[in-house]
């Protein structure tokens, strides 16, 4: 797995012009990369992209983004992507169970807005946002990324405890699917057995 981490995200513009495409890259050419980007790649093989940003201020956004998702999985393995990401927030050598939410809570930071992952096919990217640039910060939001990315805990009872959160996550997601398949097909036998404004009409 490679992991990149991304220090002060900021926003992409993608502006749409009438200017002609320029032609093709020749093959093998690099293609050109935003010059205020600091990037490098530690001697544990991490790779970074830093990148300063004044809005908003004063803030410092860390991303840790790992190069794996589910289609690393096999069949057996189904869902474990996902699982691991939930078990980043329960518990690793720095921080105990049950003590990240509310360290970073202590930090002025909520649960969900500033404190985040995600999970995809390629990808799973775990997110701070803290409320200050000073050094301090940086170095426990720093510390608690790190840990994600090699001291993981994964204590059973934790897996054993998280296991009911996900499975209620998928049942959830199953349920809105199906309730939104099911609207759908309602809605077709509707019009399909509803006689069209024309044939009202002439029925009259």
């Amino acid at each position: 797995m490679r992991a990149v981490l991304v220090l002060v995200m900021t926003a992409v513009l993608q502006l749409v012009t009438t200017v002609p495409a320029p032609a093709a890259a020749p093959a093998g050419e690099m293609l050109p990369t935003d010059p205020a980007l600091v990037t490098g790649r530690l001697a544990n093989g991490l790779s970074y992209i830093i990148r300063q940003n004044k809005n908003p201020e004063g803030r410092v956004g860390i991303w840790l983004h790992v190069s794996s998702g589910s289609l690393n999985e096999t069949e057996a393995q189904r869902g474990l992507a996902h699982y691991l990401e939930h078990m980043a927030f329960n518990g690793s050598a720095n921080f105990p169970p049950g003590s990240i939410i509310p360290f970073f809570e202590s930090l002025g930071m909520s649960f969900g807005r500033d404190q985040n992952a995600f999970t995809g096919f390629d990808q799973t990217t775990y997110i701070l946002m803290l409320p200050a640039g000073s050094r301090e910060m940086v170095d426990k939001g720093m510390l608690f990324m790190s840990d994600v990315a090699l001291r993981m805990s994964l204590d059973q009872p934790e897996i054993d405890s998280e296991r009911q959160i996900i499975l209620e996550e998928k049942r959830a997601r199953s349920g809105a699917r199906i309730r939104s398949t099911s609207g759908s097909l309602r809605n077709r036998r509707w019009a399909a057995g509803c006689p069209s404004a024309s044939s009202r009409r002439s029925s009259r």
